[in-house]
């Protein structure tokens, strides 16, 4: 009888030798992830994003930096909200882009939607991402697109055609 890799059965270090399969692909998402300095736009986030606190209690808040990130994901890939949260959720690379573990929370769609809506009351949106194209075109000479670098790879269904040859030929 043949052996066969075996699969389903998730082992003690199966994560972990992932993680390093996928760090020897150096994409352009983990590149642009290691050399940005995020440090820069951590004063500019959080000034815009932070309210004064209304009492003790509530959720506790994703990390402004973090939001951040996850919008220049969501900007570079051209997804929408819901998309954004679910891919976030789905692929390692981006989880590895965030900083993120299979274990952390991923913000949800409306969560992404309030965090955008703050930075464009607080006028900030704009600065952040010239702010973010400038830091990455001066200093490491990349020049990013600002959105749809990813093109969806869904499938869409379309009209099937119902002639027969005999139809076209009559139609013609």
């Amino acid at each position: 009888m043949s052996n066969f890799i075996p699969c389903g059965d998730p082992g003690l270090f199966d994560e972990f030798v992932q993680s390093l399969d996928v760090a020897a692909f150096e994409t352009p998402l983990l590149r642009v992830g290691k050399i940005v300095r995020w440090e820069l736009f951590a004063p500019i986030v959080t000034a815009a994003v932070t309210p004064p606190a209304q009492g003790p209690g509530g959720r506790p808040r994703f990390h402004p930096l973090l939001m951040f990130k996850v919008l220049v994901l969501q900007r570079l890939h051209g997804l929408a909200d819901d998309a954004t949260s679910f891919q976030i959720t789905d692929r390692h690379s981006f989880r590895a882009f965030l900083g993120l573990t299979p274990g952390d929370a991923v913000p949800d769609g409306q969560t992404l939607s309030d965090f955008r809506q703050a930075l464009i009351d607080a006028q900030a949106i704009d600065q952040l991402f010239d702010t973010f194209l400038a830091h990455l075109q001066q200093e490491h000479g990349l020049a990013l697109a600002r959105q749809g670098v990813l093109v969806d790879a869904s499938f869409c269904e379309v009209p099937r055609q119902r002639n027969s040859r005999a139809d076209n030929a009559q139609i013609k």
